[in-house]
Order: C-alpha cells, then sequence, then structure tokens
C-alpha cells in the first residue's frame, strides 16, 4: 500500500483573480480556497485536496509557451503526413505506370485504389468501434487477394508493394484524424487550417524530390505522363477522410471516442493538471477548462455548470468521460431523456430540470440534487444511497425498487404523490396528496427500519420475546428496540417494521430477530400444547387466529406496544365498526398558545390510545376567518338570495356581485390555507402523526372536536386537509365539558294532548316518529318547502307551529314527547348568545325554554335541527340542556342552501346512514351550489357529544315501535 504525504494548508486560500500560471501545487490541503476567475494555465494540482473549493471563472489549460510548443509541434506532424503521404502514394500507384498499363490495361489500378475506399470507407461511415475495424480486416483481405489474383505473376512483386502502400495510407489516415482533432481541440478551427494547408503544401514541395526516385526504386522504369494520378487519388482521398474524421470527433461522435481519448491525452499534456485530486464539491462554474487533467479525480458533487470546452479536457477514470455524463453536467437539462444505466456517482445535478427523463438502474448514489426536478421521472432501480435529495421536486416519480439508506437526504422534498411501480402502478397515497412532511416520514421508516415478513399469522407474545431478547444483545448505552408498525398484506402475510439503529447491520439484525422469533415460537407452542392439549392442527389454528391485526391492537389498548397481551385464554376481542377519535383543545387565557388531546378508541368502548401535543397562538388563523366573514356576509347581503339571519348587514354600494366574489373566492383560499398551515405546527406532529398510523381510509369514524373556545367551532375543520384522506368520517362539533343524559331514550306517554295553536299534518299515531316542526319569523323567506320535506318521510308524525308564541312553544314541549325538533326561520347570534325570531315581535334563547327543552329530552327528544342563520350561539347550550345531537348553520344561509341541505341530509338519514354521515354527505352535496353560493359546505354544523352513540333512522323507529 503507498500513501501521499499531504502538505499543511496554504496559508492564505484566497487565490482569487491572481495569476497562477505553472505554478505547482501538487498534494497540498486547499480545502475550500478560492480561486475565482484566476489563472491557472499548466498549474499543477495533481494530488491535492480541493474540497469545497472553488474555480468560478476560473482559466484553465495550456500558457502560452506550451500553447506554441505544442502548435509546432502539430505542424511537424502535418508535414511528416503530407511528406509520407506522397510515399503511399507512389507505392499504391504502381498499377498505373504506363507501362503497367499498356501491357495489363488500367484495371489493376483502378483495383488497387477500390482496395484503399474498400478499407478508409467502413472507418469514416462506422467509426473507430469494434465493427470498424471487423469490416476493415475483411474488407481489406479480400481486396488485396482480388487485386494479386487479379494480376499476372510478373506484377506480384508490385502487388505487394501496393497492398504496403495501402497499409501507409491507412495509417497516415489515422495520424491525420488525430493532428487535426488535437489542432481543433488546442487551436481551433485556425490551428486546423493551419495543419491542413501545411500537409498539402509539404506534398507539393516534396513530390518532385520523391515520385521519381520512388517510382525508379519500385519498378525501374521512367514515370510517365498519367503515373501521378494514383498518388493525387491516395493523398486527397487521405486528407478528406481524416479531416472529416476530425470534424466528427470535434462534434463529438460517440463513434470517435477512441481518438478523442487519444486527442484529449495529448492536449493535457502541459495543461491544467487536477490528477488524482480530491475535487469533492469543487465549483469549476463558467471556469475554462481547456486541455485540463481531470483523469483519476474524486468527482463527488462537484460542480461543472456551463463549463468551457470540457470536452478538450482529460477525463479518463471520471464519469465525464460519457459524452451524455458530461452534457448533463455542462447544461444540468435532460427534459424526457433517457439516462438509464449510467453511472452518474457523484453528479452535481442542482436545480436541473429532469422532468420526466428516465433513469432506470442508474447509479446516482452520492449526487447532489438539490432543488432537481423529478416530476414524473423514473427512477426505477435507482441507486440513490448518500444522495442529496432536499427540496426535489418528485411528484408522479416512479421510485419502484430505488435503494437509500440512511444517508440519503430526503428533507423538504416536495411531492404531491409517487408512485411505487411501472405504469403509474401502486400510488401513494392512494387519494389526494401527501402533505409537508409526509413524503420524508414514508420513505424514512423504510430507511430506519427491518421488516420482518411473517406467512400463515404472527404470535404477539413470541414478538415480544424476540424484542425483549434482542435488545437485550444490544451494546450498552443503545436504546432497546421497538415496533414502527405492523402491516396485514392479506392471505396471512403480516409484516412487521422494528426500528433499527442507524448504524446497524440490518442484515445481521435481520437475521438475529428471526432467529430469536423462531426459537421464541418453538417454546410457546410446547406451552400451548400443554395448556390447551391440543395437537398440532389447534396450534396451526391457534397462531392464525393471533394473526388478526385488530386483535392485536385491542389486545395493547391500555399498555405500550413493547408489552405483550394475554394470549394464554386465547380470547379474541372484537372490533366495533366505527372508530371514535376525539381532540379536545383548550385554549389558555394568554393565547400563549393551545394544548390538544387526542383519544381514540371504538364507539361504546373506552379508547385505547391517548396523545397529548400543543398549537400555537390562532390569532392569525381568526384573523383571516375575520376577513373571510365580513367578505362572506357583504357577498350574501349584495345578493338576491334571501337570507335567514334576522339582522342582515346593510347592503354594499359601489361593489359589484363579481367584485364581491372574486375577494370571497380569495379570502375563502386564504383562510383554508392558514388553517391547514397552523395544523402542521411542529408541537401539534405527534397528533397528526398517531392520526395518520392508526386511522385507515377504510374505516368508519366519528371525529369529535372538543373545544373550550367556542371561537374553535367558527373555524372551517371540514377543510382539514388531513381529514380528505378519510373518506367514511365524519365531522362533529362537541362541548368541552358534557354530562351524558341517562334517560335518552324513556317510554313515551301513550295518550299524546293537543297543542294550542298547532296544527298536525297527519294523524296522531302510536308508532310513529314524532316531529315537532316550528316556523318562526319567515319575512322574505320560503319556508313552506321545508315543511313539505319533512312532511313527506314515511312512519312520522309532523306537527308544525307557525310563527307561535313563546308560551305556546313552551307548552307543546311539555304537552307530549317528541323525537325530532325543527326550526326554520330568522335567527342570529349576538355576543354569543343564539336567538330565534318566533314572529314579528317575538324572539327567545334556548335557555329561555331550558326546562322544556330538558323536560323534552328526558321523555326522548333526540335531535333539534335548527335550519336558520348564525347558529353558532345556539350550539353552545348542547351541554346545559343535554341535547342528543344538534344541526345548526354556521354562519347565514339563504333558502337555497337551507332546502337542498335538509333534502338531502333527510334522504341519507333515511336511507340507513347514521346521522354524521348523513351531515357529511348533505354538506358534499352542497358543493354543486357553489357556482352561486361560496362557501356552502362550510355552513351546515352537527353537534354532538363523544358519549352520545351516533343515531340512525332504524333506532327511532326501533323505539317508538316498541312503545
Amino acid at each position: 500500500m503507498t500513501s501521499t504525504k499531504l502538505t499543511p494548508p496554504t496559508m492564505s486560500l484566497d487565490f482569487s483573480r491572481q495569476s497562477l500560471v505553472g505554478r505547482s501545487f501538487r498534494g497540498q490541503n486547499l480545502t475550500g480556497a478560492n480561486f475565482t476567475a484566476a489563472d491557472i494555465r499548466s498549474a499543477d494540482f495533481s494530488q491535492a485536496i480541493l474540497t469545497g473549493a472553488t474555480f468560478h471563472q476560473a482559466r484553465g489549460g495550456l500558457s502560452k509557451p506550451r500553447l506554441l510548443l505544442q502548435s509546432l509541434s502539430l505542424l511537424v506532424c502535418s508535414a511528416t503526413i503530407g511528406t509520407m503521404s506522397v510515399v503511399a502514394g507512389t507505392f499504391s500507384g504502381t498499377f498505373l505506370i504506363q507501362e503497367n498499363i499498356d501491357k495489363f490495361t488500367v484495371v489493376p489500378g483502378l483495383l488497387c485504389l477500390l482496395c484503399f475506399v474498400s478499407i478508409s470507407l467502413p472507418l469514416v461511415r462506422q467509426g473507430f468501434t469494434p465493427r470498424g475495424f471487423q469490416t476493415v480486416l475483411v474488407t481489406g483481405t479480400l481486396s488485396i487477394v482480388g487485386i494479386t489474383f487479379g494480376t499476372l505473376q510478373g506484377t506480384a512483386l508490385s502487388t505487394v508493394d501496393s497492398a504496403g502502400g495501402l497499409t501507409g495510407a491507412l495509417v497516415l489516415l489515422i495520424a491525420n484524424a488525430v493532428t487535426l482533432t488535437i489542432a481543433g481541440l488546442t487551436g481551433g478551427p485556425l490551428l486546423v487550417g493551419l495543419c491542413l494547408l501545411f500537409s498539402v503544401a509539404i506534398a507539393l514541395l516534396s513530390y518532385p524530390a520523391i515520385y521519381p526516385v520512388a517510382i525508379s526504386g519500385i519498378t525501374d522504369l521512367e514515370p510517365g505522363a498519367f503515373n501521378t494520378v494514383g498518388m493525387t487519388a491516395i493523398i486527397v482521398m487521405v486528407l478528406l477522410s481524416g479531416s472529416y474524421i476530425a470534424l466528427r470527433v470535434l462534434a463529438r461522435d460517440r463513434k470517435f471516442d477512441l481518438i478523442q481519448k487519444v486527442a484529449t491525452t495529448f492536449t493535457a499534456l502541459g495543461g491544467t493538471n487536477f490528477h488524482r485530486a480530491d475535487l469533492t464539491n469543487t465549483i469549476f462554474d463558467h471556469a475554462n477548462l481547456k486541455c485540463t487533467n481531470l483523469s483519476h479525480g474524486k468527482l463527488i458533487g462537484t460542480g461543472f455548470y456551463h463549463s468551457k470546452h470540457l470536452q478538450t479536457a482529460q477525463l479518463a477514470g471520471t464519469i465525464l468521460s460519457h459524452p451524455l455524463v458530461r452534457r448533463l453536467a455542462l447544461f444540468r437539462e435532460g427534459q424526457q431523456q433517457d439516462f438509464s444505466g449510467l453511472d452518474l456517482k457523484g453528479i452535481n445535478l442542482t436545480q436541473a430540470d429532469l422532468c420526466g427523463a428516465n433513469f432506470t438502474d442508474s447509479n446516482l448514489a452520492q449526487a447532489n440534487l438539490t432543488q432537481a426536478n423529478f416530476v414524473d421521472a423514473n427512477l426505477r432501480n435507482l441507486q440513490a444511497i448518500g444522495a442529496q435529495f432536499e427540496s426535489v421536486q418528485l411528484t408522479g416519480a416512479c421510485l419502484d425498487g430505488w435503494n437509500i439508506d440512511s444517508t440519503t437526504a430526503l428533507e423538504n422534498v416536495v411531492c404531491d404523490y409517487i408512485y411505487l411501480r411501472q405504469n403509474q402502478q401502486e400510488r401513494r397515497p392512494s387519494s389526494g396528496t401527501f402533505k409537508p412532511g409526509e413524503f420524508t416520514k414514508l420513505f424514512q421508516e423504510i430507511i430506519d427500519t427491518v421488516d420482518l415478513i411473517f406467512q400463515g399469522g404472527i404470535d404477539w407474545q413470541a414478538l415480544h420475546t424476540m424484542l425483549a431478547e434482542a435488545s437485550a444483545q444490544q451494546a450498552p448505552g443503545e436504546p432497546p428496540l421497538s415496533l414502527r408498525s405492523i402491516e396485514n398484506k392479506n392471505d396471512g402475510v403480516v409484516v412487521v417494521r422494528v426500528d433499527a439503529p442507524p448504524e446497524a447491520d440490518k442484515a445481521d439484525l435481520h437475521q438475529q430477530l428471526t432467529q430469536h422469533y423462531e426459537k421464541a415460537l418453538h417454546r410457546l407452542e410446547g406451552q400451548y400444547q400443554k395448556q390447551l392439549q391440543a395437537k398440532e392442527e389447534q396450534i396451526a389454528m391457534y397462531r392464525e387466529h393471533q394473526a388478526n391485526l385488530n386483535a392485536i391492537a385491542q389486545s395493547l389498548a391500555s399498555r405500550p406496544v413493547t408489552l405483550p397481551p394475554q394470549v394464554a385464554n386465547n380470547r379474541t376481542i372484537k372490533e366495533t365498526a366505527t372508530k371514535l377519535v376525539t381532540l379536545k383543545i383548550n385554549a389558555s387565557a394568554q393565547d400563549d398558545g393551545l394544548s390538544a388531546t387526542l383519544h381514540i378508541g371504538h364507539e361504546g368502548k373506552l379508547p385505547f390510545l391517548e396523545c397529548t401535543g400543543s398549537l400555537p397562538s390562532s390569532a392569525q388563523v381568526f384573523t383571516h376567518y375575520q376577513q373571510w366573514k365580513d367578505s362572506y356576509r357583504q357577498y350574501l347581503s349584495a345578493g338576491s338570495a334571501s337570507s335567514r339571519i334576522s339582522s342582515p348587514p346593510a347592503q354594499v354600494t359601489n361593489v359589484s356581485i363579481g367584485q364581491l366574489q372574486q375577494r370571497l373566492k380569495q379570502r375563502s383560499a386564504q383562510l383554508r390555507n392558514s388553517f391547514n398551515q397552523w395544523l402542521t405546527a411542529s408541537e401539534f406532529g405527534p397528533v397528526k402523526e398517531t392520526l395518520l398510523e392508526h386511522l385507515s381510509a377504510h374505516d368508519s369514524i366519528r371525529f369529535v372536536l372538543s373545544a373550550n373556545d367556542a371561537q374553535l367551532w367558527q373555524l372551517p375543520w371540514q377543510s382539514w386537509n388531513l381529514l380528505e384522506r378519510y373518506p367514511h368520517a365524519a365531522l362533529t362539533l362537541s362541548p368541552y365539558a358534557y354530562q351524558q343524559n341517562h334517560s335518552q331514550m324513556p317510554a313515551r306517554l301513550m295518550t299524546p294532548a293537543v297543542c294550542s295553536d298547532a296544527a298536525p299534518t297527519a294523524a296522531a299515531q302510536t308508532a310513529a316518529i314524532k316531529i315537532l316542526a316550528v316556523v318562526g319569523n319567515s319575512d322574505g323567506l320560503d319556508t313552506h318547502t321545508d315543511c313539505q320535506l319533512l312532511e313527506q318521510l314515511s312512519h312520522t308524525q309532523v306537527t308544525i307551529l307557525t310563527e307561535p308564541s313563546r308560551q305556546t312553544l313552551n307548552d307543546c314541549l311539555w304537552s307530549q314527547p317528541w323525537d325530532i325538533l325543527f326550526f326554520a326561520g330568522h335567527s342570529n347570534s349576538h355576543q354569543g348568545e343564539g336567538y330565534l325570531q318566533l314572529n314579528a315581535t317575538d324572539s327567545l334563547s334556548l335557555p329561555d325554554i331550558r326546562f322544556a327543552l330538558k323536560k323534552a329530552c328526558q321523555r326522548g327528544l333526540q335531535l333539534a335541527i335548527f335550519n336558520s342563520c348564525d347558529g353558532i350561539g345556539l350550539a353552545q347550550h348542547l351541554s346545559d340542556l343535554a341535547l342528543p345531537q344538534m344541526i345548526v348553520m354556521r354562519e347565514p344561509v339563504c333558502d337555497a342552501i337551507a332546502q337542498t341541505f335538509l333534502k338531502n341530509l333527510l334522504t341519507a338519514f333515511t336511507s340507513g346512514q347514521p346521522l354524521p354521515q348523513a351531515v357529511r354527505a348533505a354538506q358534499e352535496q352542497l358543493q354543486g351550489l357553489e357556482d352561486r353560493f361560496l362557501c356552502a359546505t362550510w355552513l351546515p354544523i352537527l353537534c354532538q357529544p363523544a358519549t352520545t352513540a351516533p343515531l340512525t333512522w332504524q333506532q327511532l323507529n326501533s323505539a317508538v315501535s316498541s312503545q
């Protein structure tokens, strides 16, 4: 093993704009040095450490003396080629000597020229490739054999001379191509022209001396009038073919890579030398790298953006030797291009546009891809260990089988969705889009975990023993192993992810865990045999039974995930169909933040999980809410629709409906964005991550928001991005403190009394759902449609009170049991209190009839629907009155919205959907009106304590039928 001794860093590492021509930095430590705009021609940086150095706009290449020396050398080579082409042409033209023409005709001479064409043409067209040389070998052999057998015995010597001449001409063709390529790389078109002109001039000058002597030496004949034809043809073809090849090399034709490598090796002699230098994160952006030696340099994160003349540099042993890679490094553009199978290790593609590019089976390990655009790119089987993907755009990319580890940086990746299989298969997420940070979290789990795959089920107790024993073998100070997740893949396949330390050997850890599990399982099977006294078939059934992940989750309800449940008694805990998620938010008086507590359980069961977090101050969100509220009321007031608010705001003048609508759209989007941004706070992360981990898109979910500040109810929780992930989730609002009414479904009075001023619309039926419909002050409103919708319900008895007095409403609530209370008409909220306009002169709040409502609840009132405006103030009394559930409108509402919502609600509710899901369905159907009535879906709210079971129409029917 050899080692290189490095000198200490230079005292001053700022060489910007300095002349460093011919200076030696060989083996020096120049970490972070600044060579911006410096003249580094013929400088020696070989084996130096240039990590993080900057050569922005630096000038590399050959110094003037070396450039002059190289140019003179090329002219000497050109002169030699011109002289030797005369000799080769003379040897090849022996069949065109006058005497041979007279004796054998011109055919042998023409065959000789054809032989040269058959040899040179494949090289010109197919390039210096294995196929090209194979073609030359075949055609050359056949041509020379043809000439030999096509001439007389007496000319055999001339045939040999001609073959030698052709071989020499072929060598001169290659030499001329290399010379002109070097001239083009070093001095450009001017030097190429000089070399070509020099070759022709020397050929013409040397002809009088060389041609007669050569002819006499070969044939003992004097040169004739036509003897120069063959020589001239050979010379012209040598120079023209060599020039064409040189042009193709300079145009970066890959068929002539061999000449390119030879030429760049020569041009780099005496130029700036970075041979075997450490160029990690070195910047050569806009630098002139003409005739620079970068061979075998360490190019990790090295920037070559718009470097000049990089194709003239010596790039052997680097990824830049491939023309496609070199172009990508230079211009960082590759939209829809194919880079499959390329070695791009360490390439710097910062801010590159690679939209739709194909990187299948490519190597981007340790590459700097910061802020690159990989939208719709194919990254199948990509090697990306150590790659920097910070702020990369990956929306729509295919990540099938890409190889990443803990050194792969995925921070701030911009991604809406990705595909895990080719041809846009296995979309993640399955619906919707990733929220900020979710993509990184998804793949960080893959990086930091070891996956254990179990076929035919899993034994939880054996799994716990596996973790305990493996953790005991951890090095001192390392945390114990813990479970990250358990995933049921169906068909009895279960994937268990175990958190792994970053420095752990995952293959070794996987083997250890597997061995510990098998040993624990073997021991437990013996215990099961003794306890259950069963055969091997019974043990297999037991293990399959344990594969039910829902049973595992339920059994871990009240303990950490690392503790095992008691499985000896072989019991299965059945999971209920609907999950109950309760989020309690407590706002402090100082407005310095809010605490949040999350519970997840099942309907009718104690929660099995609790998580705490916090939220920052909501002041900015409420500012945006107030702006939205003002715009909404102005828009509604300026429109022609009738509002069910009792005191509508003043009409807006001098502003068109279109302007108000556009302003409302802007403020709606502003509020939605501000609200969702507020919920992405890092301190709220544990709550959000717990929801993502424990809820599935297939779950039926009742999401209860409980807050001690009524203002939090006013925020558009329906537009929370997280809830969009769960199509079967229904949002309800609940008081922060609530005392459950234990008499929610009591026996009814069998003989109903008659309400004064009431107009029953159906005959009294003892087995009918009783609805009390109160039509309040309806000035300018269409409440008749509301009543018709209620009357159309089957198995109901609807009693309508039209603009009743306070006493009439109070007496009617006391007089008989009711199942549903409905109100339509004007209402409003003032200073947090909700008021119903009973008639033109009377209004009341719910506390004004508190005793009547409590009595109604005790006798079976299950639901109150206030199809009127501004109902947040009404909902605040849900707890005081012990109402099981209440539906209100959060803001002023017009007739079209109120009636459409009621119609869709009754349709969904009576068809069998639980009330929360029915409300959500009716809310979402309002979107069809939002071309005329913006934000209609935000208005309806279901208020329902977490302790109240979701109501169904069937339950109401069963209750009244049982009386």
